[in-house]
């Protein structure tokens, strides 16, 4: 006696179906409606969103590009020229970007770091090779008069 009775005049149907559909299964009386595919953002924009666009539109400083193609080049092509160059470039794109506000200011501390790290490892092979031909020099000298011929 736990069972709901349908109401009256709707006997043939239980209390939660609605007629049958075209396949002969009954209908729920409030069919679910399906989940959105995905969720959508909205559509009104954010107030913040303007600062960015002035970012956007800052140059980038011609000097901070030449300064790390300069040292990449001094790093392959030409060892110690380029690398004075991007080291010079560097600092003057520097001092640019501080004035003007331009972007860039990444490209020329790499071109800077590049430069230094390129010309520093030209100087120490120069010391490592004065070195080993002073050693080998001074070796040969010694067991060449050593030996009296």
């Amino acid at each position: 006696m736990d069972q709901k009775t349908p109401p009256p005049g709707d006997a043939e149907q239980a209390p939660d179906e609605q007629a049958p559909d075209d396949r002969g299964r009954p209908q729920p009386e409030h069919s679910p409606q399906p989940p959105p595919p995905y969720d959508q953002p909205p559509t009104v924009q954010a107030p913040y969103a303007q600062q960015y666009s002035s970012a956007a539109n800052r140059p980038t400083n011609a000097l901070a590009l030449i300064s790390l193609i300069a040292s990449i080049t001094g790093l392959t092509i030409f060892p110690v020229v380029g690398s004075i160059a991007g080291v010079i470039t560097g600092h003057l794109a520097r001092r640019q970007i501080a004035e003007t506000q331009e972007q860039g200011n990444g490209l020329a501390l790499a071109g800077l770091i590049t430069g230094y790290v390129t010309i520093g490892l030209a100087l120490l092979t120069v010391i490592i090779a004065v070195l080993f031909f002073g050693v080998l020099v001074t070796t040969v000298g010694v067991v060449g008069t050593t030996t009296g011929y």
